[in-house]
């Protein structure tokens, strides 16, 4: 195929070596520089995804797991296909418990040899490839890698948060953000991680070259948009509903809500109309607010894009609400936490991939001041605003991805690798289960042997 099909999949015909100077700060920038045999506008940062994704729902074939490899955040304005490329794919009707030890060493020495062997047909033009991070959603982090355990009481694998000190100690906790909280003062680096572990005891991917502890990423799509953001959605939708917004609450709960809420539809509706990209989402009910009665911790489950229209739609009706002479300053907390949570998702929306010290300030500053609040209205109003752990690891994006790094996270977030997994899903939907690891890697390369004749002249 040639060169310049090379440079479209795997740079995008980009420059790499700006994202290389950019990062040279960082000690796993700075690992990979090293490592690297040549120039650096060759240099290709490889990211290995994982997901699972159920096919057919309620019937035989049921969850298919995907592993796939992708050029690290050069390629992001790419395609789902022409971004993510298939390693293996299989029913977990047929997973036991080798399947996923067995297929991790396969997988890791072919990332060895991809980053190591200097004979490849790439290697005379100067083109090298270099393993950066591993993605995908924190399910699957925590069962393949076992990392980030969100069920447990330490549920952090960067630093020693927990939800819950037995000493009672807040600066330990979850519920505090301030950067010189105690948990914020030791990182575990990747070198603790591996003076610490014996080599057994360690994932076979910590043989690949450049493979760190540290990047292990999260996703801001699942942390932040599908998680963080249905919380502080529902929360703010609830406290707006139950403050009168939208009209008077009255008798039974649950059916004075979900009229209100029958309200407060109509208005996003109207509103998601003016849009430029109009979102689908379905109604509003108690039911998928999650809050049947005042006990129950509001949640809005929607989709990436929706769940981003709705921060938009209500950070102004929080605005409009707070501006209104009888607003408590409990009110404009809350609109507070909902307006700098949409602004910066705003600001990292319209930023590039490398930011300049004054956006990842602002990005960092608006972050910080939504967790802030958040913690704020949580304290004052346990039952209507919940924290997550997930909110923790925003705090992570803060400090380190945009901070230190300077990175924009939109160019690590999976709304991309949904949509792949999405076609791997439409493809094996044709796929006997008996035979699916094999049928569904032929219609895929079928797939993307048609895409490619679409691309050629």
């Amino acid at each position: 195929m040639g060169e310049p099909y090379f440079r479209y999949f795997f740079l995008r015909n980009q420059d790499a070596s700006s994202l290389w100077k950019h990062v040279e700060h960082t000690s796993w920038g700075s690992q990979m520089i090293a490592n690297a045999r040549g120039d650096l506008s060759k240099l290709i940062p490889i990211t290995c995804y994982g997901d699972e994704i159920y096919t057919y729902k309620n019937s035989e074939c049921g969850v298919v797991a995907v592993l796939a490899w992708a050029t690290d955040y050069l390629t992001a304005e790419s395609g789902p296909l022409e971004r993510y490329f298939t390693i293996a794919t299989y029913a977990q009707y047929l997973e036991c418990d080798d399947t996923w030890p067995d297929l991790s060493k396969e997988v890791a020495a072919r990332f060895r040899a991809l980053v190591q062997k200097t004979d490849w047909p790439w290697s005379d033009k100067g083109y090298q490839f270099t393993f950066s991070s591993v993605t995908g959603d924190l399910k699957w982090v925590k069962e393949r890698f076992h990392l980030h355990d969100y069920n447990a009481n330490a549920f952090c694998s960067y630093c020693n948060v927990v939800k819950r000190d037995p000493a009672g100690r807040i600066e330990h906790t979850l519920s505090d953000f301030r950067p010189e909280a105690a948990h914020m003062q030791t990182r575990i680096t990747h070198e603790d991680y591996i003076r610490t572990s014996s080599p057994e005891n360690r994932h076979v991917f910590f043989t690949i070259p450049g493979f760190r502890y540290d990047r292990v990423l999260h996703d801001p799509l699942h942390s932040q948009l599908l998680g963080t953001g249905k919380v502080t959605n529902g929360s703010m939708l609830t406290y707006l509903c139950e403050r009168g917004w939208f009209g008077e609450l009255a008798g039974s709960y649950e059916q004075a809500l979900g009229s209100l809420l029958n309200t407060a539809f109509k208005a996003f509706a109207t509103w998601n109309r003016q849009q430029t990209k109009p979102v689908t989402h379905p109604r509003f009910t108690p039911a998928r607010l999650c809050r049947k009665g005042r006990t129950f911790f509001p949640s809005l489950n929607a989709k990436g894009a929706a769940s981003k229209a709705l921060s938009y739609w209500l950070a102004d009706a929080a605005t409009h609400f707070a501006s209104q002479p009888q607003a408590t300053n409990l009110d404009k907390e809350c609109a507070k936490c909902m307006v700098t949570y949409a602004e910066m998702l705003k600001v990292i929306d319209a930023s590039p991939l490398l930011l300049d010290e004054a956006t990842a300030r602002r990005m960092y500053h608006l972050g910080m001041i939504h967790l802030q609040t958040t913690l704020g209205a949580h304290s004052a109003n346990r039952n209507c605003w919940l924290l997550l752990p997930k909110h923790h690891h925003m705090l992570h994006m803060l400090t380190d991805t945009i901070l230190r790094d300077r990175l924009n996270p939109r160019y690590q977030t999976l709304f991309c690798a949904e949509s792949f997994v999405g076609a791997i899903g439409r493809m094996a939907k044709a796929c006997h289960r008996a035979s699916l690891p094999r049928r569904l890697l032929q219609r895929y390369k079928i797939r993307f042997g048609m895409m490619m004749r679409g691309l050629g002249p």
